[in-house]
């Protein structure tokens, strides 16, 4: 296989302060999780202990990919008191929700099942099930990581928009 080395362009000074501004926001999440909104960190543990940690954030959408790698690292490095506590980690990978669903990492869908019924209350209860749960809302959908979210999510919905039916549906890949 042919192996291409490419020299990496610096950031600019606004991209380091954004850069910086999006590493101490996910430092704090990983000190203090929220129990909702973004970013959303899914760690799936191996049976023989690797962990597998993905970040899904819609801020890294104009990120390279290096720049989401050394945000999301060096954020982790400083979540914890000694460094060894992350040797575990065999896979961390940074995504926006739209690549997480692609990938299936978000496989819980809970959707609409009849035509027409995005109103302003749906939207308003979307955006109040985004910052209750770990949940990914694209139009009248949501995504979600577990079956147990995706429970909770659909109960909401069939609770705060009640001008619609909703399902939960499992997406394998």
């Amino acid at each position: 296989m042919a192996r291409k080395v490419i020299q990496m362009v610096d950031e600019s000074a606004e991209q380091l302060k954004y850069s910086e501004r999006l590493r101490e926001r996910l430092l704090d999440e990983l000190k203090k999780p929220s129990q909702g909104g973004e970013p959303i960190i899914l760690e799936r543990i191996d049976p023989e202990g690797g962990h597998s940690i993905d970040v899904i954030w819609s801020e890294w959408e104009d990120i390279d990919d290096a720049v989401r790698a050394k945000i999301t690292s060096e954020s982790f490095e400083g979540s914890v008191d000694d460094v060894a506590e992350l040797a575990d980690i065999v896979h961390l990978g940074s995504w926006t929700p739209s690549e997480a669903i692609r990938m299936g990492l978000m496989p819980y869908r809970v959707h609409a099942t009849a035509k027409g019924i995005y109103d302003m209350r749906t939207e308003k209860a979307l955006a109040e099930l985004k910052e209750s749960l770990p949940v990914l809302p694209f139009g009248s959908d949501v995504f979600c990581a577990d079956e147990g979210d995706a429970q909770g999510a659909l109960a909401f919905l069939r609770e705060k928009a009640e001008n619609g039916q909703w399902e939960l549906e499992f997406q394998s890949q």
